[in-house]
């Protein structure tokens, strides 16, 4: 089996965005790509996490061609270009979190408030124009931000995207980004005068 100790990392952490809220049944997404062999492990299409195994994970070439596996998620792309053109990331995770979904209804970046919490992301989280999910144009859209130093962005109507250079440091960045977005959300809520680091 081709990554397995990949593929296996990719299953515990989906099970902790799962149990967490942040992705429902088949939402979400989550890879990691191994330098030395020039693949990508990434999560199945269409396939619950309750159902998720090594074995089901798929592996992938750096354009998307499938190795082993079945079909890969349908943001494939997003994934493909994000390691393509955004040097020293390692591993991408795609999620749905409430609060930060509710900025990107509005657009709206999320501002950094706290410097105990956002431990693994400084200052705003971008917002990337919409596009439909699953497209190239969805990639595309999230490049435009993410190639301008930061790792991270809202995606407009979609959820949140984080690369870092280890599957750990995005589960981080991915639960302190939704954590600052709820804050800001309370606070606005209670009509309080919020001050951005």
């Amino acid at each position: 089996m081709l990554l397995e100790e990949l593929r296996r990392q990719i299953v515990a952490a989906g099970e902790a965005l799962y149990k967490s809220g942040f992705v429902r049944d088949m939402q979400g997404n989550i890879s990691v790509y191994d330098e030395k062999t020039g693949l990508i492990a990434i999560t199945p299409s269409q396939v619950p996490y309750s159902m998720h195994n090594a074995s089901n994970m798929c592996v992938v070439d750096r354009d998307g061609n499938v190795l082993e596996g079945g079909r890969p998620t349908s943001e494939i792309a997003l994934h493909t270009r994000i390691y393509k053109n955004i040097p020293d990331v390692h591993s991408v995770i795609h999620t749905h979190p409430i609060n930060v979904c509710a900025f990107s209804v509005s657009h709206e970046p999320i501002p950094q408030v706290l410097a105990d919490i956002t431990l693994g992301f400084h200052g705003e989280v971008p917002v990337a124009g919409y596009a439909d999910p699953g497209t190239q144009a969805v990639a595309e859209k999230a490049l435009e931000v993410m190639t301008n130093g930061t790792n991270r962005c809202v995606l407009a109507h979609h959820g949140l995207i984080v690369a870092d250079t280890a599957l750990e440091k995005c589960l981080k960045s991915t639960f302190a980004i939704d954590d600052e977005a709820k804050i800001l959300l309370l606070a606005r809520a209670a009509g309080m005068n919020i001050k951005c680091l």
